[in-house]
């Protein structure tokens, strides 16, 4: 089955599924918010506007994906150490926030 503009359904199914996970593993944006991108992503890209089952169903697997590992982590995280250099930072008068624009 292909879909629009030459792409065939698995290579746009394989493309969200790593760009899903990659944006949970980001950590930046809720669940909700990643599922709206990436429908918007899919029509945009692919002219699909139907994929929006699938993206929450890719949305969910990625999250699951990353609690299992998450709950593997040993110690404070490399986030958690920026986290705590960024907010010392501030006290200084640095602005100076991970994804801050």
């Amino acid at each position: 089955m292909t879909a629009n503009r030459g792409t065939t359904v698995e290579e746009i199914m394989a493309n969200l599924r790593e760009r899903i996970a990659a944006a949970v593993a980001e950590g930046f944006s809720t669940r909700d918010e990643i599922a709206a991108d990436f429908a918007e992503l899919a029509e945009a890209d692919y002219g699909r506007d139907d994929l929006d089952p699938v993206i929450d169903r890719l949305t969910d697997e990625a999250i699951d994906a990353h609690r299992r590992r998450q709950s593997q982590w040993m110690g404070p995280t490399d986030c958690d150490r920026l986290g705590a250099a960024s907010a010392d930072l501030e006290e200084h008068g640095v602005v100076a926030r991970p994804h801050f624009s």
